[in-house]
């Protein structure tokens, strides 16, 4: 906790996001929340070489806030109205991305870095729903159950918030096997697709519509020969069967979620259980729409480190959006200057255009001094056990694989478990061969949860240590019916 500006200051996520989105992140929390009939969220980033956010909130600001999110939660006409900004805002993101792709100028620039201000505000409503919400309805259900076991309840959590529509990530595994269905039913194996105009106009569309999927805000895209690999591994499978698979187990669990509400007969427990389901759908509308934003403007990028004479595009990831204005439309060319010095920056929120404010090195100290001295946890011994909350039952034995960014997902193996900080769009073709998903982080709306219902696979979510204390290539035991993870034997 570092005491600055009057005000506390705790560490509470880091993620993997340029100082560019940061300066948006904070300054549309601070600006545009209002477009959700939300309070200005108060954030103070700290961004290391660009590229890695530390995020702190202040606990009065976030007290407020919370309070008004579960306010309009709890009222079906406001919710739905903060659900249609939410698309409204994301909608807007997606047109002025296609945009600025297509030409880089002035104008678009501006629509673009509007249009991002405007969804960046609905960043942290996702995960306030499924932290917030969650916790309400828990509290419901020990009323309505005053017996119920914990194990028990998180089962009943996790069937009736289950989303009544596809993720966009789901969407884009059923359009994959559709591609390798049909080309198999004619026959075409996949290096030959180019020799087919249907078959490489299906492709053609796959790629336009997902190749963005993995980008999250800093990774790199799909490439044709990566798509090309994913199809190759699905040849290993009945496709056609698997497709069934997936949209038979999410039929069911639609269904289930739907009788045991009714059997609830209980307005307040059906309408937080569909405020999760709604922001499950939202909380990955948004990773889509914010992995199309943060590939919309690398052309631009790429055109500035030319004209700067840079030899890596993503040195514009430490300016601001300000800077990059100068930078390119202003031609202030003392702005390429600062990137050299841009080791640690610090970003607190303003209360007016740009909605960001750079600290000063001296101010940023003691956060930096904090960050760096977290330790790992202590070390767990073979027979030890990992507790954390369960997202979609089961149980299976496994090797653990550390996959903390896409660089890592070359030691991964089919059937390993999974065990990160929290996934992201681009694990999604390894938690297809996964056989389980352990994170740190994450609540009933996070990804790892989504992913694991929609493919029917164990997975614990919210360990906080998962990460620190299991190795690769340890023998462990997930049993999702319990919520723990347990250490088999270690690696040698």
């Amino acid at each position: 906790m570092i005491r600055f500006r009057n005000k506390n200051w705790e560490l509470t996520v880091t993620r993997n996001m340029s100082l560019f989105q940061s300066c948006l992140d904070v300054a549309g929390h601070f600006l545009c929340s209002k477009k959700y009939g939300l309070p200005a969220y108060e954030h103070l980033f700290v961004v290391k070489n660009g590229s890695i956010m530390f995020a702190h909130h202040s606990q009065d600001n976030s007290d407020n806030y919370h309070k008004k999110i579960c306010e309009i939660c709890l009222n079906p006409a406001k919710f739905g109205k903060l659900q249609s900004a939410y698309q409204k805002h994301g909608n807007n993101l997606l047109g002025a991305s296609d945009a600025l792709e297509k030409k880089a100028g002035e104008r678009e620039y501006k629509n673009y870095i509007k249009a991002n201000l405007n969804l960046s505000a609905g960043l942290y409503i996702t995960t306030a729903i499924g932290r917030l919400v969650h916790g309400l309805l828990v509290d419901k259900l020990r009323l309505y159950y005053p017996n119920i076991g914990q194990n028990e309840l998180e089962f009943l959590v996790a069937e009736i918030t289950y989303p009544p529509k596809h993720t966009p990530l789901v969407e884009s595994r059923l359009d994959l096997l559709d591609l390798c269905i049909y080309l198999r039913k004619h026959g075409i194996k996949t290096n030959n697709i180019k020799k087919f105009p249907k078959a490489s106009e299906i492709f053609e569309k796959y790629y336009a519509k997902y190749h963005f999927v993995p980008v999250n805000f800093n990774e790199d895209p799909w490439t044709r020969k990566d798509i090309m690999k994913q199809l190759m591994a699905l040849n290993k499978y009945d496709c056609k069967k698997e497709k069934e698979n997936i949209l038979q187990n999410h039929k069911e669990k639609i269904k289930i979620a739907k009788r045991k509400l009714k059997e609830k007969k209980n307005a307040e427990i059906t309408q937080l259980a569909e405020v999760l389901q709604v922001g499950t759908i939202l909380n990955e509308y948004r990773k889509y729409v914010f992995c199309r934003a943060s590939l919309a403007y690398r052309p631009l990028f790429k055109e500035i480190a030319l004209d700067n004479e840079s030899k890596d595009w993503r040195d514009c990831w430490k300016l601001t959006p300000e800077e990059i204005f100068k930078l390119h439309f202003e031609n202030d060319k003392k702005i390429a200057r600062i990137i050299k010095n841009r080791d640690w920056t610090g970003i607190i929120y303003a209360d007016a255009l740009p909605g960001y404010k750079i600290l000063t090195k001296k101010e940023i100290v003691p956060f930096i001094d904090e960050i760096n001295s977290i330790k790992d946890e202590d070390k767990i011994s073979v027979g030890g056990e990992i507790k954390g909350m369960i997202a979609n039952k089961g149980k299976i034995v496994g090797t653990a694989k550390i996959i903390l960014e896409k660089k890592d997902f070359g030691k991964f193996k089919d059937g390993d478990i999974i065990v990160t900080a929290m996934t992201s769009v681009d694990f999604i073709p390894l938690m297809e061969r996964a056989g389980a998903f352990v994170t740190n982080e994450g609540g009933i709306t996070s990804h790892a949860s989504i992913v694991s219902r929609e493919l029917n696979k164990p997975c614990i979510i919210g360990t906080k240590i998962a990460t620190k204390v299991l190795h690769d290539g340890d023998l462990v035991e997930v049993d999702a019916d319990r919520g723990i993870i347990k250490i088999i034997k270690r690696k040698k």
